[in-house]
């Protein structure tokens, strides 16, 4: 069995797809961040689902947080992965 896992690792890392999407998604995830840190929360006031939040719960604080942000970010590539 270990040696099925390894063949397997091997082939998918002698191809050139594998590091093209390693390498796209730490070019713009690095890119998101500094992103939502410079616009301070603005697209916020104008989500949908943020307002939804917004009527459920009392948002004290920063709502930058790992979880937020890894959601957005997971959402997004949920919408383009198809498309890759």
């Amino acid at each position: 069995m270990w040696t099925l896992v390894k063949i397997e690792w091997v082939k998918t890392f002698r191809r050139r797809r594998t590091y093209i999407g390693f390498a796209t998604i730490g070019f713009f995830l690095p890119l998101f961040f500094i992103a939502m840190k410079l616009s301070g929360g603005a697209f916020l006031q104008h989500s949908s689902a943020m307002k939804a939040i917004q009527e459920n719960f009392v948002i004290m604080g920063n709502i930058f947080n790992g979880m937020f942000v890894s959601r957005i970010i997971m959402n997004t590539l949920f919408v383009h992965i198809p498309l890759l």
